[in-house]
């Protein structure tokens, strides 16, 4: 399993874990990392803890600040572990997802820093889904992906997961 992977199945053993176990919560820092407080679990195998944050936007859609300065900002400032841009995807160019794609690639180094891309499929009925590391995009005002079975049919077609 490659580090990326790991990291996912990570993130989805805390979210399981937030909602089982008694006295944890999550609460947003004033630099927006995520902290997870608990009263006390045990743990028989040790593990490793990645830090990290996968829904953000740049100033491609609502955000502010350019893929480049966030994907810096979350390396060498603040020093995540992993880090990911999902700007929506009805706000993107076809230029700016690829660009996306080329800056998440420029920021990877292995066993140091992932630097996920993805969008974020917003529709007003079925909400927001984040999708990362695809090739291509869709939205959620184009047909075939404008319902909530059509963006997983999309997804399925492509092997990739999201959340």
């Amino acid at each position: 399993m490659g580090q990326c992977e790991c990291i996912l199945l990570g993130i989805l053993i805390i979210a399981v874990l937030l909602f089982l176990l008694p006295g944890c919560h999550v609460q947003l820092s004033e630099e927006e990392i995520l902290v997870i407080q608990t009263e006390s679990i045990s743990i028989d195998t040790p593990a490793t803890v990645y830090y990290g944050m996968l829904h953000n936007h740049s100033n491609y859609s609502d955000g502010k600040g350019s893929p480049d300065d966030a994907y810096r900002y979350a390396r060498d400032t603040v020093g995540l572990d992993f880090f990911g841009l999902s700007d929506h995807a009805e706000r993107l160019t076809d230029k700016e997802w690829k660009s996306l794609i080329n800056t998440a690639g420029r920021y990877n180094q292995d066993g140091v820093f992932v630097a996920f891309s993805g969008f974020e499929w917003s529709h007003n009925t079925y909400g927001h889904v984040t999708v990362t590391n695809t090739e291509d995009i869709c939205r959620a005002n184009e047909s075939g992906t404008d319902t909530f079975y059509g963006l997983v049919g999309w997804l399925e077609e492509r092997g990739h997961s999201f959340f």
